[in-house]
């Protein structure tokens, strides 16, 4: 039976809006906008190169030492997690906690190289997970909150985990700030587009700026609160800046806030200030860092 052709335009106008309404619904669904798993893992070690001794002094604050327990909340690629598993020792316990189970395999990859046999991992989202209350010394996230879109839900739960004295270690982005220090439309223009890939997705990559009210919002009441500045030569940026261009292409062209062609100009011209930027050129970015007690 040959259908009218009212008819054939009817069903493919339907079939099509479900198509679309399904993208959005699981683009709703999925705020991460960066890689997982072995791709992403070589980008999170060079990008962890750049921040590690400020995060190693700001644990030190929080007092991590053997026979702690700490939870390591978006675990990623686990280099943190080791750095903590081997800081706490065999007396103590790390519990890294993931959405992606190839972060959680990434994780585990890790741990089982380094010869460590005090992690449990937990594959789940914060903010629906269960876990244990009122055990933990330190519940330690960085970069974590930027992509959740239910932060003071989630911050409340972390809260929850740790027992009483026990401290909630956050380092978050402010990714407005970056800036270079040659002139570069190219630079500010991808800088800008990311922030509105935040946006886009409900998330807010400078929530850095906001840790302080967050916690006082969930009744931390002993907050110590800073904001760092990192001055980053771009020989050691540039790697990490331009393999996170090629990371968040999709994202930023599916959400229709560059297109293809503009993207790869943007890579082109800021490879190419970073190249000939000098020996004293630098990027500059900020972070919102917390340490509350509870």
């Amino acid at each position: 039976m040959k259908l009218p052709m009212v008819t054939v335009m009817f069903i493919a106008c339907f079939f099509w809006n479900l198509h679309t309404a399904c993208e959005e619904e699981h683009m709703k669904e999925n705020p991460y906008v960066l890689a997982t798993g072995e791709k992403a893992k070589k980008i999170l070690d060079t990008q962890h190169e750049l921040f590690a001794e400020v995060s190693y002094r700001h644990l030190e604050e929080a007092e991590l030492a053997a026979g702690k327990k700490v939870y390591d909340i978006g675990c990623g690629s686990g280099v943190m997690t080791e750095y903590l598993a081997n800081k706490v020792g065999e007396e103590g316990h790390v519990v890294a906690v993931d959405i992606s189970p190839e972060q959680i395999g990434v994780t585990r990859a890790r741990i089982e190289e380094a010869g460590l046999s005090n992690v449990t991992f937990i594959t789940g989202d914060m903010a629906t997970i269960d876990l244990p209350e009122g055990e933990a010394d330190i519940v330690y996230a960085r970069f974590f909150l930027m992509h959740q879109r239910k932060v003071s839900s989630i911050i409340k739960k972390m809260k929850s985990l740790l027992k009483r004295g026990g401290v909630l270690v956050l380092e978050e982005s402010v990714m407005s700030s970056h800036h270079f220090s040659e002139r570069s439309d190219a630079f500010d223009a991808f800088v800008k587009s990311l922030v509105a890939l935040g946006n886009h997705k409900g998330v807010n990559f400078d929530i850095g700026y906001q840790l302080n009210a967050l916690c006082e919002a969930v009744g931390f009441d002993q907050i110590l609160s800073r904001s760092i500045e990192f001055k980053l030569p771009t020989s050691k940026v540039a790697p990490t800046l331009l393999a996170r261009i090629d990371e968040l292409r999709d994202g930023v062209i599916g959400a229709e806030l560059a297109t293809s062609e503009q993207v790869d100009a943007w890579k082109e011209a800021i490879g190419e200030a970073f190249a000939t930027g000098g020996p004293d050129s630098y990027v500059t970015s900020k972070q919102g860092h917390i340490l509350a007690w509870k």
